[in-house]
């Protein structure tokens, strides 16, 4: 195994843009200025000369409200060699999914709070993000229980309860995914 570089990148963009490129980087660069996106980018050695680079490693999208638990995920998910952003929810959340195009979501339920119930609706309903497969996670198992009997409005995800075994979360991803 070899040793891991870890750092930030974000994206900016001219802001009379009016393409839907620019469009894009405008959401990530709005999240990003806010401090609500962190985007990963890992570069692993194996040996001389050979290097992996996010470029060609499977993308997982992490939306949570609690930025240990993004943190979590991030450190989790990077040492198995996916690449990994995270973002809390704000109003560009659904734009940044779009343009980053992950190949898996993972998404958080809260007691009391629509913010994950909106974004896993409007995910299942828009053609653009319709196929990502969708990790639920949430503390709570009823509200895991009541996206799953709603699969034509919430669509049809995995579920973790949290907290959840280290072991279980990667066994979910890859499953979902395949691995990094």
């Amino acid at each position: 195994m070899g040793q891991s570089k870890r750092g930030s990148h974000s994206q900016t963009t001219d802001s009379t843009s009016q393409t839907a490129y620019g469009k894009v980087h405008m959401a990530l660069d709005a999240a990003t200025s806010y401090g609500k996106i962190t985007m990963t980018s890992t570069t692993e050695t194996y040996g001389p000369g050979e290097e992996t680079t996010q470029m060609h490693r499977k993308h997982v999208l992490a939306v949570n409200g609690d930025p240990p638990f993004l943190d979590l995920i991030r450190e989790l998910l990077t040492d198995e060699r996916y690449n990994v952003t995270t973002t809390n929810y704000v109003p560009e959340t659904f734009d940044v999914i779009v343009a980053l195009n992950p190949e898996l979501l993972i998404v958080d339920l809260v007691f009391g709070e629509r913010a994950g119930w909106d974004l896993l609706e409007r995910l299942t309903q828009a053609i653009a993000t319709r196929g990502i497969p969708i990790l639920l996670t949430s503390t709570d198992s009823h509200l895991l229980e009541r996206a799953t009997v709603d699969p034509a409005r919430y669509g049809t995800n995995i579920d973790l309860i949290v907290p959840f075994d280290i072991e279980d979360l990667i066994r979910a991803v890859s499953d979902a995914i395949g691995s990094a």
